[in-house]
């Protein structure tokens, strides 16, 4: 069990309370929210090391609750649960900083590693290794190269924000164009190519091509 407080937001109960069980195998306070409201408000109470959340709530829904959240913490992890009607919406939430997402229904193996990395982050370092050479430093959002600041601009670094945040699983040009420029169309993937040429040659060896989709880190 990890020392760290969760805050769990899930408006269905009967899924609250199937999850909490989960939850509660993992970490030592476990605080539950009904709505976006009441999450809010206990954020603000408890001020948890990791925030889940569904995305789609009421009174105040999940994409909304991060963006406010987002205002003045940007470290605290957030993962968000989604439907894959929820889609449009987990999209928008992406640039906001997630540790990850998962689309409902999800499977054991999949939220155990995934809450298994979460605590294991926030518990032991705010450093997150991505090779050999190169770590996300998750406070300060920067890349290094060993000691060695590597200078990204803002699309560059919006890029390898999301593939450090999702660090074992590919990233789609859809997704990625959403987070650049809000849309997606037929000159986007040409357009993210040529952003990821110029990461190349920054951080060689660091961004893996996977035919048909998308991008990774190796």
């Amino acid at each position: 069990m990890f020392d760290l407080k969760i805050l769990y937001a899930e408006d269905n109960e009967k899924i609250r309370d199937s999850y909490a069980l989960v939850l509660k195998r993992y970490f030592k306070e476990v605080i539950e929210a009904c709505d976006g409201r009441e999450a809010l408000e206990l954020y603000r109470l408890h001020k948890p090391d990791i925030v889940l959340t569904d995305i789609n709530m009421p009174e105040l829904d999940g994409l909304e609750l991060i963006r406010i959240i987002r205002e003045d913490d940007k470290t605290t992890k957030i993962i968000v649960l989604s439907a894959y009607s929820d889609q449009e919406k987990l999209l928008k939430a992406i640039p906001l900083g997630l540790f990850a997402y998962l689309v409902k229904p999800i499977k054991g193996n999949d939220l155990k590693k995934v809450l298994t990395d979460v605590a294991s982050h926030t518990e032991k370092s705010e450093q997150l290794k991505l090779s050999n050479e190169y770590v996300f430093d998750i406070n300060k959002r920067k890349l290094f190269n060993g000691l060695k600041e590597v200078e990204l601009t803002t699309q560059e670094f919006t890029i390898v924000d999301m593939l450090a945040g999702n660090l074992h699983n590919p990233v789609s040009c859809e997704l990625m164009s959403y987070s650049l420029w809000d849309e997606y169309h037929d000159e986007s993937k040409a357009k993210i190519q040529n952003i990821i040429k110029r990461l190349r040659k920054k951080v060689p060896d660091l961004i893996e091509s996977v035919y048909g989709f998308g991008y990774k880190i190796k």
